[in-house]
């Protein structure tokens, strides 16, 4: 047993002798930087078998983002006292972005090796407002006007910005608002790149207008000469009341810093800039003056109506179209309230809805198409039928209504019987007469009250007023469930942005990406009541709460990658690149349709 303790004690004393000593140590480029900067972390390891340390990893740090990282290695060789000696080290640099101003800490990191463990010191950075780099020369395209000659001392901030503006800062709920982030520049610039969508939480947003290339047009803003660029144009619907903010949008760009002698080259720098958050005020619709045939219109409209025919047979059929077009929240209201309308029957109707948007305003056509069946002949009145709306420049409710149809009906081939009416037309085929009743004597007469038949008759009338009730105040609630408008018609919307994407991938154009982006992120968030424009890590995190599995979450992710790399990169998108992309996209969409039959089995 002695023997054993001994051994071991050898044993480690040898392990500790030629245990192998790292080096480890963390240093940043600067602990003083700007909101638009960003900071390069490094850790090296040093030693003879440092390749074999596993990468560390970052921890969620408070005021920063993780970019990424980026190895370089580097080795040595010596001869001491005869003994061939190797080391090397390997870098691991991490690139992180500020999210805020303040002071943060870059936490200490543990790694182990070998049994022991090594500890990386914690580093403290101070983020400030705008950029502490010194800014670059100039845009040649702006180097010859007379207001450059202040801009060489003004911050990176006052010549390179997002601006978003507005049509609108106080609007009714659902009304929409037009957002448009412009870039403006004093500066040669090249690869722009979105950061992730922002989450547009208590809003619908709709696309009317995203940038496919770098196009720019010189303007005179506050005294100076910029070049300005539309980078996106969008459509806000608010869902909810109150003062509400409009998140901020950004961008990647890096600043190009030509050379300054023949023997010199272009230089870049990378960095990120954002626009400022907007408030907006948001009313709730009047309650005053409201029809109660009111379905969550909101805007300036007009209603027309027309009728296939006025004159027909009986089980013959009429199409009965109502046509509403206007500025406004057209895609998220509930269709006009068709009343109970006898001698007719009426099929749920086909609805489409046409969006003719500008890069400044939203208008479309929503037409309901009826297709009704005479079942009764005479002649029978139409009624008028009734849209209401919030006019958002009158500011009061208006009623619109279609006029009235006078329909002649004459008989057909087919026998219609009124309830209530004898039903004469009976008749007992292949006997000439009738059965005869011998029987004579009379059976007493009994009291419909004292009969079984009566009370349940009265029982069920009496519960069917709460029925209704439940049932009328749940259609109301549906007027104004936008979610569940959202997810009635996520498969159209789908369908819409699926066709442009063919055609663009067909002829090979790069406007297949935002196509496809949108299309496939507008669905994924309506069926899941996720809201619009929330980010890519967001939609994949709800994602993983149903039958989604990993392989199509990681396919889904790759697709949102390419598609913000090509919305500024000037090339490297092939016919043939599109392509292999549509047919992805098309493998994706329905896997993503699978799981969704499952679900429904289920």
């Amino acid at each position: 047993m002695k023997r054993k303790l001994i051994l071991l004690i050898m044993l480690v004393i040898i392990y500790n002798i030629f245990a192998e000593d790292l080096s480890i140590q963390a240093y940043v480029n600067k602990t003083k930087i700007g909101l638009q900067d960003k900071l390069t972390y490094t850790i090296e390891i040093s030693g003879e078998n440092s390749d074999r340390v596993p990468k560390p990893e970052l921890p969620t740090m408070k005021g920063f983002r993780n970019l990424g990282c980026s190895t370089s290695s580097s080795s040595s060789m010596s001869y001491i006292n005869g003994r061939m000696e190797r080391s090397s080290t390997y870098s691991y640099n991490f690139t992180l972005q500020p999210r805020e101003k303040g002071n943060f800490t870059i936490p200490s990191i543990e790694m182990k090796f070998k049994r022991k463990k090594y500890r990386t010191p914690n580093i403290k950075i101070t983020v400030v407002q705008g950029s502490t780099q010194p800014p670059p020369p100039t845009s040649r395209n702006l180097r010859q006007t007379q207001n450059n000659r202040s801009s060489q001392n003004d911050n990176i901030s006052d010549n390179l910005f997002i601006k978003l503006d507005l049509n609108k800062t106080t609007v009714y709920k659902g009304e929409p608002i037009i957002a448009q982030y412009r870039l403006y520049k004093r500066y040669d610039i090249r690869n722009l790149s979105f950061i992730e969508e922002p989450a547009y939480t208590d809003f619908w947003k709709e696309e009317l207008y995203v940038a496919q290339n770098a196009s720019f047009k010189r303007i005179n803003y506050k005294g100076k000469l910029f070049e300005v660029m539309s980078l996106r144009n969008l459509a806000l619907y608010p869902t909810a009341t109150g003062s509400l903010t409009i998140p901020s949008q950004g961008l990647n760009i890096s600043l190009v810093t030509r050379a300054r002698s023949f023997f010199d080259f272009d230089s870049g720098k990378e960095t990120t800039i954002r626009s400022k958050t907007r408030k907006i005020k948001v009313l709730p619709l009047p309650e005053k003056g409201k029809p109660s045939n009111f379905t969550g219109a909101v805007g300036t409209y007009k209603m027309s109506s027309n009728i296939s025919g006025t004159e027909m047979k009986v089980g013959d059929s009429f199409t009965f179209t109502i046509k509403i077009e206007g500025s406004g929240n057209i895609k998220y209201f509930e269709n006009p309230i068709l009343p109970k309308i006898n001698h007719f029957r009426f099929i749920d109707p086909e609805i489409t809805t046409e969006m003719n948007n500008s890069k400044t305003n939203v208008y479309g056509t929503k037409i309901i198409k009826y297709l009704a069946i005479a079942q009764e002949e005479g002649t029978f009145t139409l009624p008028s039928i009734k849209f209401s709306y919030f006019d958002t420049q009158k500011k009061r409710y208006k009623t619109l209504k279609t006029k009235e149809y006078t329909l002649d009906i004459s008989p057909g081939n087919l026998s219609y019987i009124p309830t209530g009416r004898a039903q004469s037309s009976v008749t007992r085929e292949g006997l000439d007469i009738g059965f005869i009743i011998k029987e004579t004597s009379l059976k007493p007469f009994k009291l419909l009250y004292n009969s079984v038949s009566y009370w349940i008759y009265w029982l069920l009338i009496i519960l069917s007023i709460p029925i209704s009730y439940i049932y009328i105040k749940e259609k109301e609630k549906r007027a104004g469930n936008f979610d569940y408008l959202r997810q009635q018609q996520a498969n159209k919307i789908l369908k819409k942005y699926l066709k442009q994407a063919s055609n663009f991938a067909n002829e090979g154009k790069i406007d297949f990406y935002a196509a496809a982006q949108t299309g496939l992120f507008s669905y994924i968030s309506d069926k899941l009541k996720i809201p619009r424009g929330s980010t890519t890590n967001d939609i994949i995190l709800e994602m993983k709460k149903f039958d989604y599995n990993d392989k199509l979450i990681n396919e889904i992710s790759n697709i949102n990658d390419k598609c913000n790399q090509a919305r500024f990169m000037p090339g490297g998108f092939s016919n043939e690149k599109i392509s292999e992309d549509y047919n992805n996209l098309k493998s994706v969409i329905n896997e993503i349709f699978k799981v969704k039959n499952r679900r429904k089995k289920v």
